[in-house]
């Protein structure tokens, strides 16, 4: 009887040990709840989970997208948000990785999956602040994005472009996460918040329930050529009434957007992300489904148009099965 247990136990602590290490755990790092890269990467990660056997994807917030690049680069995050910028500062040591010497050997492990339009980026205010335009900014507290963060470089260039005005000096550039900003905003901590979202961008909707707000436009005729010397930026345009009576511009928006994706490591096996990319487009119409923009922001044109530095050869064999040839990459090392 002791004999018939024990090789019962055996067998059930086997089972339980196969069972354990069969699911595969991988790390996404992700921009803060009400922001559409959350959105998107959270609907990856669970259409992977349910449709992929041993493989379960969670997804982090915290900390900002150019530390979970550099994670991924180093082989300690597996996913990442993926950029034209956040290569092009790896290779040339700018940015957040201006201190770190192998930057441009890390960037050769990034690997590219999928692209989408980061969305408009909005400039926030209450509409009772008595700031109108991003002149009157001056003295205040201001949030651009996470330090350090590539969103953050770009709102402060392209705001002194417009005012030259500069960050700390001439405003407080406050520090603090995405998340953390968004609740600040909403508590009247912070004067004006910047951050990308395609419209309506959920956190912004969540906003102007309850406050009237004000986007502020920028002068297209003072965004200098440089701005667009790293790939991926374009101007653009947010309607008067993308945030319902709520929002107090009688006139639409002028603002920029950035291309962005979905990247992981290079030394992430060739199959797994292949099995990945299928995934997710095989049942992309089920996320699709969770928000009206999602559906012209999620397709395979836009997937493949603008790829920094490299795709990973587990996406390049989805796209060339289904009878698609991606874009050529943006080269940054030339």
């Amino acid at each position: 009887m002791n004999k018939i247990n024990t090789g019962l136990l055996l067998g059930i602590l086997s089972l339980v040990s196969v069972n354990s290490v069969a699911t595969e755990l991988l790390k996404m790092g992700s921009l803060a709840p009400g922001l559409s890269p959350f959105t998107i990467n959270t609907a990856f990660a669970k259409v992977v989970n349910d449709n992929v056997d041993g493989i379960e994807i969670q997804v982090s917030a915290t900390g900002s997208g150019m530390s979970h690049v550099l994670k991924t680069a180093q082989n300690r995050m597996d996913f990442a948000i993926s950029s034209p910028a956040g290569n092009w500062m790896m290779i040339h040591k700018e940015g957040p990785f201006k201190t770190i010497e192998d930057a441009p050997e890390l960037e050769k492990n990034l690997g590219h999956i999928l692209s989408y339009s980061l969305g408009p980026e909005h400039f926030v205010v209450f509409d009772d602040s008595g700031i109108e335009s991003l002149d009157d900014i001056k003295g205040r507290n201001v949030f651009i994005g996470p330090p350090a963060g590539s969103a953050t470089r770009t709102a402060e260039r392209m705001i002194e472009m417009q005012t030259g005005y500069k960050a700390g000096v001439d405003y407080k550039a406050v520090a603090m996460s995405w998340g953390a900003a968004l609740d600040a905003f909403q508590d009247g901590k912070i004067d004006m918040l910047a951050a990308p979202a395609n419209v309506p961008g959920p956190g912004f909707q969540q906003i102007a329930l309850m406050h009237d707000i004000r986007l502020l436009s920028l002068d297209a005729s003072k965004v200098k050529d440089d701005f667009f010397s790293t790939p991926g930026f374009k101007l653009t345009t947010i309607p008067a009434g993308a945030y319902g009576d709520k929002q107090a511009n009688a006139e639409a928006v002028t603002t920029y957007e950035a291309w962005v994706g979905i990247g992981t490591r290079m030394t992430m096996p060739e199959e797994t992300v292949y099995k990945i990319t299928k995934a997710f487009w095989e049942n992309v119409d089920s996320i699709r489904s969770q928000a009206k923009w999602l559906e012209n922001t999620l397709t395979l044109q836009n997937a493949t148009s603008v790829i920094p530095s490299r795709l990973h050869p587990g996406a390049l064999k989805y796209y060339r099965e289904i009878g698609i040839e991606p874009e050529a990459p943006l080269d940054f090392r030339q």
